[in-house]
């Protein structure tokens, strides 16, 4: 393979033309091969290689596309990887250089140009696409600050999942995203980071981080995403600077078997249809809002002509109360009663004090007004009663002892103001009151609008069960089964309480105190990730859950401890590691070792004893069991056990005679091998 080189004057490098860095500062080399790469990582030296205009932010043209498909090119980084690994055979600094070429990282960056939205794309998301979904294989996916100890510990579960393959990792720290690839080069772990943004030590486009072990990638890895801490203190950044604080790593590996062509495009057509579909559906419901909308354009348009005519009436009736003369008494005319537009049921008859001076106790207005605010109508009532004129709905006609004790010109005065309809004088208090009951509307819609906004753009709140303070809905944390909210500061303080005292399962705290709650809520695995527990404090809270359906079990051969079922292990009798390559059988009882494919273990050896006597025909007492082995002589045996003296046969095991006389025992010894043999003749 022919590898490009490096100019050492000052002009941009070309296409073909790359860029190494090393160490601290950016170092340029003329006829640059693989071999200055092998001998920086012997060198335990970090080098950087990079090419103008090759990040995510350009196509190939040099038009910008969107900025947020770093998540596309570091899948791509990872599926190319490991389709040369895999496909072609690479591994090492084969491996490496091809990785390296100027055309591999424009593939890398080419599925680029196919994403034009700035939404942000999420790997698991990204890792349903058929490209990604038929080639990867996601194998763990951990979740912490952006360390260097946390980026050292996910380097270090890159050994576990696979020693001499190379693995990929995802790292997430919101919004950007790189890929760093552990390949196995020279006898040693080489750890090379993707960065598709450009970068001060790689400013012209993309870059390719060649990291020697593992300590120089995580110590590069957390300069790359750290972020300034004291964001934290600012409350109004709270949730943002909290996604700055945490990132996460999807562990990948190749699948063993990779979908053909065929099958990812039928899915891919299949997704794309069923979008067709939800767009169509989509277009339709915008279609019938689009009806709705013009129809209540057109209904406003119709008020609004109303309303424009109402006012415009309005207007009229105001120049012509103002050229009407108004009279110079108050109560010059009102010596008779009024009818004004319209009568309210809500307004009551209000009589003046009579012209004569009679009923001056009696006879004075009164307002009885049921509701206020019920429109211009009321307002012009309650505007007659305090001048005195509003009628008594319930009289058509005005008094005919009041008209009879009135002067004849008072009454023809009266009865032109009837004809005409209206009082002159009052016109203009009239339009008054009417525009001060516009105003009033006009300032009760302005205050129901605000306070509609304000209680959309508040935020809501809640409870704390243990400050009892008020806090924003964004802090909740609810305990499982029973959905009793805490604020996260509170619980993460009573569920660290728990675990230092080694309580499991964590109750909540509010089910704890009724006294009548039989199936309290349990602080869960979910809610503990959730409210935000230190490394060390949610190992001890796996360790307890483990414990509640597991116990230690510690094997003597291999000296390792392991977790096994409880029930299991209560339930079994003889115990076998399961340690991989180990084996060791043991009795949980007396702890002994069992040999595999030996007769049943007994603590006490009756079952050994008891195998071993069948094996070599050996028999016992028939009066007092004892084991008996005949080394020679008759099948006639006597037990010398004191208190037995049991004769039998040692051939059948059968008791001939128990005790008795010389002659009884000879007797039975006579009469027993009758039909049986007293020597055995081989």
């Amino acid at each position: 393979m022919e590898y490009p080189k490096v100019l050492s004057s000052s002009k941009l490098p070309t296409e073909q033309e790359r860029t190494v860095k090393g160490g601290p500062s950016i170092e340029k080399v003329d006829n640059f091969d693989m071999d200055r790469i092998i001998d920086k990582i012997c060198d335990d030296r970090q080098a950087i290689v990079t090419y103008k205009g090759s990040s995510q932010y350009g196509d190939k043209l040099g038009n910008r596309i969107s900025a947020s498909t770093c998540g596309l090119a570091a899948l791509n980084f990872a599926r190319i990887a490991f389709k040369l690994e895999m496909d072609e055979g690479m591994q090492g600094m084969e491996l490496l250089a091809e990785l390296m070429s100027h055309k591999t990282s424009q593939e890398i960056t080419s599925i680029c140009d196919y994403w034009k939205s700035d939404s942000h794309l999420e790997i698991e998301e990204l890792l349903k696409v058929p490209i990604f979904k038929h080639s990867l294989s996601l194998q763990a996916c951990t979740y912490s600050d952006p360390s260097e100890e946390h980026f050292y510990d996910l380097l270090r579960d890159l050994e576990d999942v696979s020693n001499f393959r190379s693995v990929a990792v995802i790292i997430t720290r919101p919004p950007e995203i790189v890929a760093c690839l552990k390949l196995h080069i020279a006898d040693k772990d080489v750890y090379v980071v993707f960065d598709s943004h450009p970068r001060p030590s790689h400013p012209d486009g993309l870059g390719f981080i060649i990291n020697p072990n593992i300590k120089i990638a995580a110590s590069y890895l957390s300069q790359l995403l750290s972020f300034d801490k004291t964001l934290l203190n600012d409350s109004s950044l709270q949730w943002q600077a909290q996604l700055l604080g945490q990132s996460c790593g999807h562990i990948l590996l190749p699948l063993e078997e990779e979908s053909s062509m065929t099958e990812m495009l039928l899915e891919s057509s299949s997704a794309l249809l069923s979008a067709y579909a939800d767009v169509a559906k989509e277009k339709a419901g915008a279609l019938v809002l689009r009806q709705k909308v013009a129809e209540l354009e057109r209904q406003k348009r119709s008020v609004e002509g109303k309303l424009h005519r109402v006012e415009q009436g309005r207007r009229e009736d105001s120049e012509r109360a103002k050229e009407t003369p108004r009279s110079r008494g108050r109560y010059a005319d009102r010596s008779n009663w009024y009818y004004p537009f319209s009568t309210s049921s809500s307004t009551q008859a209000i009589r003046r004090p009579s012209s004569r001076g009679e009923g001056q106790t009696d006879d004075w207005q009164t307002v009885k007004r049921k509701d206020k605010g019920k429109g211009p109508a009321d307002w012009v009532n309650y505007g007659f009663a305090l001048w005195g004129q509003a009628p008594d709905p319930r009289d058509k006609s005005p008094p005919a002892t009041q008209n009879r004790d009135k002067p004849a010109s008072k009454l023809s005065k009266n009865s032109e103001h009837k004809d005409a309809g209206i009082n002159p004088s009052f016109e203009s208090d009239l339009a008054f009151a009417l525009e001060c009951q516009r105003a009033f509307e006009a300032e009760d819609r302005l205050l129901a609008e605000q306070t509609n906004m304000l209680s959309r753009i508040a935020p809501n709140v809640f409870r704390c069960a243990i400050c009892l303070d008020n806090h924003a809905e964004d802090s909740i944390a609810c305990v499982d089964g029973c959905n009793h909210p805490f604020c996260r500061e509170c619980l993460r303080d009573y569920t660290k309480s728990k675990v230092a005292e080694r309580r499991f399962p964590i109750l909540c705290p509010v089910c704890i105190t009724e006294t009548d709650k039989r199936d309290p809520g349990v602080v869960g695995d979910d809610t503990v990730q959730q409210i935000g527990v230190s490394n060390e404090d949610y190992e001890i809270f796996e360790e307890l859950q483990i414990t509640s359906f597991c116990i230690p079990l510690h094997c003597r051969r291999c000296e390792q401890t392991m977790f096994v079922d409880r029930q299991e292990v209560q339930e079994a009798k003889i115990i076998s590691c399961p340690w991989p390559r180990c084996g060791f059988v043991w009795c949980k009882a007396c702890q002994q070792e069992v040999q595999v494919g030996t007769p049943q273990h007994s603590c006490d050896g009756s079952s050994e004893l008891h195998h071993l006597m069948q094996q070599h025909g050996w028999k016992n007492c028939p009066g007092c069991k004892t084991p008996v082995q005949k080394s020679e002589g008759c099948n006639h045996m006597t037990c010398i056990t004191p208190s037995c003296n049991t004769h039998f046969c040692y051939i059948e095991g059968d008791m001939i005679i128990k005790g008795g006389t010389r002659n009884e025992i000879h007797n039975a010894i006579t009469t027993h091998y009758t039909g049986c043999k007293l020597f055995d003749y081989n």
